[in-house]
């Protein structure tokens, strides 16, 4: 892992710390937001739920960082670099005749990101890096909660205390 990528995450982390040392002043009943439609009360959420959503985003993408290849390189350095040439000009032959600019642009982002995308770093963060006991770990410590208010169907994932 580079150096820049050790701040990024150092930074994440304390983002996390903060978001969750404010909880306290979103939790509480007064709080609670009803879905109203026609009239009625469709369900309700608490805004502390999107606080935890924002907290496991910035985990996962902690992920996507760790699991990035030494060879990783932003998608504008891709088409810009000589250390990439040879990977672009594949990609440029293998555009298909007649694409337009938009179809162009696609094309290379979808070469571009078969590579680097994030899809590809977490995974082989989750696959290739962390070790079977890291993963099994990992994997029993989230929970999948399904429930419904009304006439909603709420999701949402919870961190299990290790």
């Amino acid at each position: 892992m580079n150096k820049d990528s050790r701040q990024m995450i150092l930074n994440r982390l304390d983002h996390v710390n903060l978001i969750f040392s404010l909880r306290h002043q979103f939790t509480g009943r007064s709080l609670i937001q009803h879905f109203v439609e026609d009239g009625v009360v469709r369900g309700a959420y608490h805004p502390w739920t999107f606080f935890d959503a924002l907290i496991y985003y910035l985990l996962l993408t902690c992920f996507d960082l760790l699991g990035q290849s030494p060879e990783w390189v932003p998608f504008t350095g891709w088409l810009e670099s000589k250390r990439k040439a040879v990977e672009r000009e594949e990609a440029v032959k293998s555009i298909p005749d007649g694409s337009n600019p938009v179809d162009i642009a696609r094309h290379l982002n979808s070469r571009y990101q078969a590579s680097y995308g994030v899809r590809l770093s977490f995974n082989r963060f989750i696959l290739d890096i962390l070790t079977e006991e890291e993963r099994a770990t990992l994997y029993s410590s989230i929970r999948i909660v399904r429930g419904r208010m009304g006439a909603i169907q709420i999701r949402h994932t919870q961190h299990l205390d290790m």
